[in-house]
């Protein structure tokens, strides 16, 4: 999708790719678009360069929401990288948010009244500009008391804001990020300070021994290391389509419930061959499985 900001009503968009514009990729007025599996990467605004969420007279008109979306590279020569969100409710769920800049504040994240609201999500690596302090500043919550940001199961620096005790502060393993470069030569790496900087982007999928999917070969490989957002979402929420092996609990990040998702490793190679009663694929049959059985079964009995 091209050509500026786009006003959204309460629809729903479904694999999406939004890049490339330099008046933002959406802008929404008092209106809840959901959007699914959709991609905002490198474009450019004054304000909410990814997402630009305007409530109504009250944050109750807008309510979107964002699953498994990957909102990358964006730059807002003022606030909100990634999204501004003024009056507004916008939730985030199985989301990644990273490398987005801002030139004074909030380089993933700037919210004015309302909440921003984000359930196993990736939030890393957001550039706020020299004037708003540290490279971990992924959040900035405006002037107002009203403002809020809610957090579980995420992976985001340490320092970059207050959130609960089981979220993950460590890299997230991307497969290959994108970054900023030279305008000169995209191969150089830049400053994202720099204004002149472009955005070169990458594979966003999450490193694994036990698979991870290839974007570039269309196929499953295999890494030396495995991602901390492996098996770390909401240990309630459904897997989705995440192929065996699995640990049963979701991914974190835009992939996360997805055919896609990045597979579980428990220590040595993946089973060959599936056995019966090898509920999450780590070649035993254990009580492992039967946690696994015994979480669905509760979370499916439950009224």
């Amino acid at each position: 999708m091209s050509g500026g900001w786009w006003d959204a009503e309460d629809i729903e968009l479904t694999d999406c790719m939004i890049s490339s514009n330099t008046g933002g990729g959406v802008y929404f007025y008092g209106s809840s678009p959901r959007f699914v599996r959709c991609s905002f990467i490198g474009n450019e605004a004054n304000y909410g360069a990814g997402v630009y969420a305007n409530g109504c007279e009250s944050s109750g008109d807008c309510k979107p929401e964002f699953h498994q979306c990957l909102i990358v590279g964006n730059t807002a020569r003022v606030w909100g990288g990634a999204v501004f969100a003024n009056e507004c409710l916008p939730t985030f769920i199985n989301c990644t948010v990273s490398h987005n800049r801002a030139f004074d504040r909030g380089g993933g994240f700037y919210e004015m009244w309302g909440c921003v609201s984000c359930v196993d999500c990736i939030i890393w690596e957001n550039y706020p500009g020299d004037d708003a302090g540290t490279s971990d500043d992924a959040y900035s919550p405006g002037s107002h008391e009203s403002s809020e940001f809610v957090l579980a199961d995420n992976a985001y620096p340490a320092g970059g804001f207050s959130g609960p005790c089981d979220s993950i502060h460590q890299d997230p393993c991307f497969a290959e990020p994108g970054y900023w470069a030279s305008p000169e030569d995209y191969l150089v790496c830049a400053d994202p300070n720099d204004v002149d900087a472009i955005w070169v982007h990458g594979d966003y999928h999450l490193k694994s021994q036990g698979g991870r999917w290839d974007a570039n070969e269309g196929g499953w490989a295999t890494d030396a290391v495995t991602s901390p957002c492996v098996d770390a979402g909401d240990p309630a929420g459904p897997i989705g389509l995440e192929s065996f092996p699995n640990g049963g609990i979701i991914n974190v990040g835009a992939y996360g419930g997805t055919a896609q998702a990045s597979r579980s490793y428990f220590g040595t190679p993946p089973c060959e061959t599936v056995v019966a009663g090898d509920i999450n694929g780590d070649c035993l049959i254990d009580f492992a499985d039967f946690v696994f059985i015994a979480r669905r079964w509760l979370q499916e009995s439950t009224p």
